[in-house]
């Protein structure tokens, strides 16, 4: 990491510090281990080829992410990284022409690849009956998987990312949003460095600046000149996520309490906690799956395509602490997703989830989800009730 003789001894230290960190980030993400550099060091064949798709708005925070993985590519020769960014133009506001063409400048400057997509989101999602944060979220992902299925891979061991600026006070936001509708302890974990989810794409999505405060990101953006935008709309109330950020956080910061760094220091402890307890709960659910393998086939073989379902032993259940049992439901739920991705389930549906359960209800039915249902019902072959929980397609 080299340093930039046009700051301070102390800015400089500022600056390599926050590049570290974000450096540790991204080969904590590359690797399950974290010592990605050193296992390319070891080997002896062809350098490793990394694809890093970037969602780039044009704000401080998607610059400073493109900015430390353009960092990154420089100082890491031994291994391919090619970088691509996509651009989406909402057209909500009369600057996003500016932001769209700072964001070419941005990429010009930085040897990116970039991709910019117009698209009247407001409209779209008046038509799709979404909200316009909904509808603008969708909308990234789908571009950005679109660029990652036209690059060009060479071979099998190729990996494709996508990259999200989200920062520390995402974490926070996300979480006390979830707070506010009623969540488990999983919707407290916030924002994660790495995860997948097939709702969105079938790459493994990254946020190697998940725990970067906003106040850092602008420091080092001013200290290095960087040009970003301010988009407007962050600083208006009608958006749920923003009247947290801009008055329910505001108003808690004039008290005296730094809540965005408090809620982000909890969702780290609640990580490893959750870590610990879902290795016992996925060695209790096998345990107690018993779903008919043959039966399922049998479905498929019906064309009965539109029904997946997972069984547990009613019995073995009953047996469970409460607070395994409700987690047993949401890994079923996690099962049937076919990434086994993260389900936050309300805190009152798994109550009441459990409480159908344990009072033994026969073929009352419960949806936490629109296509999620969950019942108690008699099996005649082994003469036992079961509980069943079954995805509708």
């Amino acid at each position: 990491m080299k340093k930039d003789f046009n700051l301070t001894e102390s800015q400089n230290a500022f600056c390599l510090n926050l590049k570290r960190k974000v450096f540790q980030n991204i080969e904590e993400a590359f690797t399950s281990n974290g010592k990605f550099k050193e296992n390319n060091k070891s080997r002896n064949s062809e350098k490793e080829t990394i694809n890093l798709v970037i969602g780039l708005s044009g704000g401080p925070d998607s610059i400073f992410l493109s900015e430390m993985m353009a960092n990154y590519r420089d100082e890491n020769k031994d291994v391919n990284i090619n970088i691509y960014a996509m651009h989406l133009n909402h057209m909500i506001r009369e600057e996003a022409k500016n932001d769209e063409d700072m964001a070419i400048r941005f990429c010009q400057k930085n040897n990116i690849d970039l991709k910019v997509y117009r698209n009247d989101i407001e409209k779209a999602a008046k038509e799709n009956k979404q909200s316009t944060e909904e509808m603008g979220r969708d909308t990234r992902y789908m571009y950005l998987n679109e660029i990652g299925q036209n690059i060009e891979i060479k071979n099998e061991k190729e990996k494709i990312y996508l990259l999200t600026a989200h920062i520390l006070e995402d974490t926070a936001e996300t979480m006390f949003m979830n707070i506010a509708r009623g969540t488990t302890l999983s919707g407290l974990t916030g924002i994660k460095l790495k995860t997948r989810n097939l709702k969105y794409s079938k790459y493994n999505i990254l946020r190697p600046v998940y725990n970067i405060s906003k106040k850092d990101i602008l420091k080092y953006l001013k200290l290095k000149n960087i040009e970003y935008a301010v988009d407007k709309t962050n600083f208006e109330l009608d958006y749920t996520r923003n009247k947290f950020r801009n008055d329910i956080f505001n108003k808690i910061d004039e008290i005296g309490y730094n809540i965005r760094k408090s809620l982000f220091n909890l969702s780290q402890s609640i990580k490893e906690e959750e870590t610990f307890i879902n290795k016992y709960v996925e060695k209790k659910f096998k345990k107690l799956n018993i779903t008919n393998i043959e039966k399922y086939k049998l479905d498929m073989k019906n064309n009965e395509e539109n029904l997946s379902e997972i069984i547990l032993d009613l019995e073995e259940y009953l047996k469970l602490d409460k607070f395994i049992a409700k987690k047993i439901i949401v890994r079923s739920i996690e099962k049937l997703e076919k990434n086994n991705s993260l389900v936050d389930i309300s805190s009152k549906n798994l109550e009441d989830i459990y409480n159908l359960i344990t009072n033994n209800i026969n073929n009352k039915k419960i949806y936490p989800r629109k296509d999620i249902k969950i019942m108690i019902s008699k099996n005649n072959q082994v003469k036992k009730k079961q509980i069943y929980v079954i995805k509708e397609r």
